[in-house]
């Protein structure tokens, strides 16, 4: 099956859309190894210089990356279900197209897809095709509307999946704004009990 999903796209698509967790589409892309080794061929250089730029992220560039993924969720929900209608247009159960795309990317998985069903796999995976593309022009529309270069997101992503001490400015600023959005007295004192008799 070809592949879905490949090289600086797939970064910035799967960070955007959140799609690891997503389940079904995780499934239907080609391993991440595969990929992987092709990123190493075209330059370890390129990597070691996001790694040092992702280095200083500012607190701005994490309130921007918050408002990015926080407006993203509306868009990764379209995303999932155009896949779930894709694959019961094609009268797959959605069980049965994991099943079909885990072996596909594990030889040892053994899913004996027929004919028919291979078909079906393709033809969701030219409409996964145009999704992503829609998908990754959404994505870049609310990154740079948010004032962040595509780029940088990635390097801002990639930073906050390694940096221990980054993850935690990035949970404290997220929970300043859940506490900014909070109804005021809603936390605070607990409301009164009957009386004891």
């Amino acid at each position: 099956m070809r592949k879905f999903i490949s090289g600086r796209t797939s970064i910035l698509f799967l960070m955007v859309a959140g799609i690891g967790a997503a389940g079904l589409m995780a499934t239907g892309c080609n391993s991440q190894a595969e990929s992987n080794a092709q990123s190493e061929v075209k330059g370890q250089s390129a990597a070691g210089s996001q790694m040092a730029m992702a280095e200083n992220v500012s607190n701005e560039e994490l309130k921007q990356f918050m408002a990015v993924n926080q407006k993203m969720q509306s868009v990764q929900m379209d995303v999932q279900k155009k896949l779930l209608k894709a694959i019961q247009d094609e009268d797959l159960e959605p069980q049965r197209y994991n099943e079909i795309a885990r072996a596909q990317n594990n030889p040892a998985s053994d899913a004996d897809a027929s004919k028919e069903e291979m078909k079906k796999m393709e033809a969701v995976g030219k409409e996964m095709q145009s999704v992503q593309q829609e998908m990754q022009k959404k994505g870049e529309e609310v990154i740079k509307g948010e004032g962040m270069e595509p780029e940088r997101y990635q390097q801002v992503g990639m930073a906050l999946q390694s940096k221990p001490e980054l993850q935690e400015r990035y949970r404290n600023m997220m929970m300043q704004e859940m506490q900014k959005s909070m109804p005021q007295g809603s936390a605070s004192a607990p409301a009164p009990q009957g009386e004891a008799k």
